[in-house]
């Protein structure tokens, strides 16, 4: 049975002491998943009375500040000379987190450390992913009851109820063992907000340009194989709507300017949603918003309400996440994502009119897909870029852990990039390495052209673009080729990851590195050129 000292006397009438950590995915969130943590721990009388529990958010920690942002973190952890420390696992922080665990079991034995978050799937613990981590537990699943038994077990010694603890599991000797399936809260309707009871600081909500994130409901009714939220979430539980209307309230006063509503699909019960759209509207609430969505659920009037909120001022904006991925039918088949392409289009339409700025998500890398089908949904989601301020995200396929997208991988033998624990798909049985890669520059080159960061110029730049498309008569994929290959020349001499042979890291260079790589002015230059001396692009018959 594991141990903590017991009544250390700087810690007054508590008896333990626990840091928990977070590691964001962006520069501008915070993980809400710890405040939540918090707030349900400390409406136990016992654990209130026990456990002083300490919050520390970090931000995104980039492949090439590891090192040095996790001494910092690991220092900022020893002098607060805990007993326990507990991370907060995505895709994101994992490599940061071992490296982190890894020094401080190290260095302090007697500390246990804890691993939770949808990083951290049963399936991967039975298969040994993390016996070589420096931990102690693992939770799985939901993280609020596994760790309420854990704490009281540990405090009271009582190593019956420590074996007894459902979503969790410990290390025996070189590997762990599961005791049960994950556990619950059946009811979150009248869970307290860690906004309200203060374990959301002000400090961390005055950071410069933080985002809130807002929980309206856990779970989803939708069984996409590639994703793991239904399988953490069995159903779906719904907050009270009136709390999550007054903590939108909440940040708003304390200055926040954007909010990320955190729902696999904000829309699953559109009466709920539109009563939450409703009461931000009555408190003419100012800022911008982020919602994802699944097209089917958008209507006249979710789209009408999303108008009247956009409307109450030039601060207002709403982007609308959905996801349509592929348009290649036996992927979504196999992936269990078949939304007919009607939808998307309706929804598309309905939102556009109401200045509602629409994110389509497109992803890299699904079984049976190929070039010339990628290259279909490129063509088809850049021309969607053509008018307002959309945004355009193109994704490579991740193996999640806990997803059914791992065995649909091995049965459908998808090649997984063996370098670091990224996970991504690195090649196909019908998109080999090479073709790969072309799709990858593609990306590269419409994230550059249609998505740049900063508004003004996106539209710039993307008006030039379309410009010369039509006086040019070309497909999206032609004149996108055309850069991708101009790129490579105009970079061919740097030491960059684009020009290496087998594009390490693509994933993450279109999406941020490109665009310190390919200077606007270039590109603006680039596209006259074309326009004006006619550059003939060569033709290829794919569609």
């Amino acid at each position: 049975m594991y141990n903590v000292v017991p009544y250390r006397s700087q810690m007054g009438n508590k008896s333990m002491k626990v840091v928990l950590i977070g590691i964001a995915g962006t520069s501008k969130d915070f993980l809400l998943s710890l405040p939540a943590l918090k707030c349900f721990l400390y409406q136990d009388n016992y654990i209130n009375d026990n456990v002083d529990i300490i919050l520390k958010q970090y931000y995104y920690i980039s492949p090439e500040c590891i090192k040095e942002r996790s001494k910092k973190i690991l220092n900022d952890i020893k002098k607060e000379n805990p007993d326990i420390v507990g991370f907060s696992c995505y895709v994101w922080n994992i490599e940061a987190i071992k490296i982190i665990s890894d020094k401080l079991k190290k260095e302090y034995e007697d500390i246990l450390v804890l691993l939770g978050g949808p990083e951290i799937a049963k399936e991967d613990i039975i298969n040994g992913k993390f016996d070589d981590f420096k931990v102690d537990f693992l939770i799985f699943g939901e993280g609020e009851k596994p760790f309420l038994f854990l704490l009281k077990s540990i405090i009271a010694s009582d190593e019956e109820q420590f074996r007894k603890i459902k979503g969790f599991a410990y290390r025996t000797s070189d590997t762990f063992f599961c005791s049960g399936e994950p556990d619950f809260i059946e009811n979150i309707h009248n869970l307290p907000s860690p906004y309200f009871e203060g374990y959301v600081s002000d400090g961390l909500l005055s950071r410069p340009d933080i985002r809130a994130s807002i929980e309206t409901q856990r779970g989803c009714s939708f069984r996409c194989a590639y994703c793991f939220y239904h399988k953490n979430f069995p159903k779906i539980r719904y907050r009270d709507e009136n709390m999550v209307i007054d903590e939108i309230n909440y940040v708003h006063k304390k200055g926040i300017k954007a909010a990320r509503i955190l729902d696999a699909n904000f829309l699953s019960d559109k009466d709920f949603a539109k009563k939450i759209i409703r009461g931000i509207i009555k408190y003419k609430i100012k800022m911008s918003l982020f919602i994802e969505a699944l097209p089917q659920f958008v209507d006249e009037e979710i789209s009408h309400l999303f108008g009247q909120y956009i409307n109450i001022s030039f601060e207002n904006r709403i982007t609308f996440g959905m996801g349509i991925q592929t348009l290649n039918e036996d992927s979504l088949k196999i992936i269990r994502r078949t939304i007919p392409l009607g939808y998307f289009e309706n929804a598309f339409s309905l939102l556009q009119r109401q200045g509602v700025i629409i994110k389509t998500d497109v992803i890299l890398g699904f079984p049976r897909e190929t070039k010339e089908t990628y290259f279909k949904i490129i063509e088809y989601v850049a021309e969607k870029m053509r008018y307002g301020t959309n945004v355009l995200s193109l994704a490579l396929l991740r193996i999640l852990p806990g997803s059914d997208m791992m065995e649909i991988a091995n049965r459908e033998g998808l090649k997984i990039d063996g370098r670091g624990n990224s996970q991504f798909v690195y090649s196909t049985p019908d998109l080999c390495r090479m073709d790969m890669l072309e799709c990858l520059r593609i990306n590269a080159a419409a994230s550059r052209l249609l998505c740049p960061f900063d508004i003004k110029n996106r539209l710039k730049l993307r008006d030039i673009y379309f410009e010369v498309k039509d006086h040019l008569k070309v497909t999206n994929i032609q004149l996108l080729k055309y850069f991708a290959d101009r790129f490579s020349e105009f970079l061919k001499d740097k030491d960059i990851n684009y020009v290496k042979n087998d594009f390490p890291n693509a994933e993450d260079y279109y999406t941020r590195n490109i665009y310190n790589d390919i200077p606007d002015e270039w590109l603006i230059q680039k596209l006259k050129e074309l326009k004006i001396k006619g550059i003939i692009v060569p033709a290829e018959e794919i569609f």
